[in-house]
């Protein structure tokens, strides 16, 4: 039944691509004056051309699916993905409407995983210098026995998770602006035997006043203040609440270089009265070589997460993110990154009858994706993806290797 459900995904993906290449050749060939006689057209065809509509087929090799240090099982997987994107503009008002889905089938298992996510935005400059935006992003993943990566955890389960908000912005002046944001955010594992430490509910609310040391805006300083309060319905001693002002300054180099340093000033209070201070930093950069190439590099050292087990109440991470996006021609693209993360548990976060250890997990993803677009719909891509996870927990250290190429169609 599975492959029949997915010989008819392979199906519609090249039904939706044949008709995409014959209908803009036929756009291409169209008169032009036919062209712009808009009111000949059929109304449902001019709101369909209001979307951007992704389609992509990808067949990829995997040698650890299950994500385990002792039972590397590999497969072949083929993953239908479709999204689609709503954007539009009317004077002060802006909405951008986005869905992607997937379904991976995984051969040797004989098994389908579906995923869903929308986002919404929707944004209006009521007055000069004030603007405010909604939007929420919502992901669900379906049950599933192969391995994701939820906060600092490997589990093999379905969970959804809803998050909302609201952004504001007012400029005082040309050299002074002030932003405000505020999330909320939900998430829901949908497993009995692991969910009372992974549920919980979360509000974080940052406001942050930027500053224009200099005329040009080349140099900006900005301060702010962050709340944080997050909740685990079934165990309370996880729960918190966090006070964090922070500071920092940009560094533009036009056409060369920007540079961002931050340090933040963390009380975070738990529940059981186990209460923690912390510093973190950040150092970013991002330049352009040229208008072909693109490198950003950041590095986050010492922030402090919530953690999704049972033992701890939460983690320092250090890491370390680095992207190369470089055109080689108008037709061809290729894209690396690379990640190091360091995840630090205290033994002083137990929650459980006896003192845990400390503990550290390391993780290191390394990505590359060649493009070539074969005409103005079609998009062919081979990409190797590879991740390597160091952990002193017990069975949730593996090296997995991902080989892919996919089709894609976008119109």
């Amino acid at each position: 039944m599975e492959k029949k459900y997915f010989s008819t995904l392979i199906i519609l993906f090249l039904s939706i691509v044949t008709s995409a290449i014959i209908i803009h050749a036929a756009d291409e060939n169209q008169d032009p004056t036919i062209k712009t006689t808009a009111t000949t057209q059929n109304a449902f065809i001019r709101f369909l051309k209001s979307f951007d509509y992704t389609s992509r087929l990808r067949f990829q090799f995997d040698d650890n699916i299950f994500l385990t240090e002792d039972r590397e099982d590999s497969d072949v997987k083929e993953i239908f993905t479709q999204i689609l994107e709503y954007n539009h503009s009317s004077g002060d008002n802006f909405l951008r409407w986005s869905y992607t889905g997937d379904y991976d089938y995984y051969n040797e298992e004989s098994l389908g995983v579906l995923s869903h996510s929308t986002n919404l935005l929707y944004s209006y400059r009521p007055v000069d210098k004030f603007s405010f935006g909604l939007g929420s992003n919502f992901y669900w993943l379906s049950d599933s026995r192969i391995a994701s990566t939820l906060g600092d955890r490997l589990l093999a389960l379905g969970y959804t998770q809803f998050s909302p908000y609201v952004e504001m912005k007012y400029e005082i002046n040309p050299r002074t602006s002030v932003q405000t944001n505020i999330r909320y955010q939900k998430v829901d594992a949908r497993d009995g035997n692991n969910d009372d430490y992974i549920d919980n509910k979360r509000v974080i609310a940052t406001e942050q006043l930027n500053y224009s040391l200099t005329e040009d805006n080349n140099l900006i300083s900005f301060f702010g203040y962050q709340y944080d309060d997050i909740s685990f319905p079934q165990i309370f001693e996880k729960s918190a609440t966090s006070n964090r002002p922070f500071v920092g300054l940009t560094r533009k180099f036009p056409g060369v270089v920007s540079l961002t340093y931050g340090v933040g000033f963390e009380q975070i209070y738990m529940d059981d009265n186990m209460d923690d201070d912390n510093v973190d930093q950040y150092l970013g950069l991002e330049t352009i070589f040229s208008i072909y190439t693109k490198f950003k590099m950041s590095y986050s050292h010492n922030y402090k997460h919530p953690s999704l087990r049972r033992e701890y109440t939460q983690y320092a991470s250090n890491l370390y993110k680095m992207s190369l996006d470089h055109t080689i021609n108008p037709k061809t693209s290729i894209l690396w990154a690379y990640s190091y993360e360091r995840q630090g548990f205290r033994s002083a976060d137990a929650l459980v009858g006896q003192l845990s250890e400390s503990r550290k997990t390391d993780i290191q993803t390394i990505g590359t994706t060649l493009n070539r677009k074969l005409n103005s719909v079609l998009t062919l891509g081979l990409s190797y993806d590879y991740t390597k996870r160091d952990t002193e927990f017990a069975n949730e250290g593996y090296t997995d290797n991902k080989v892919s190429i996919q089709l894609t169609a976008k119109y």
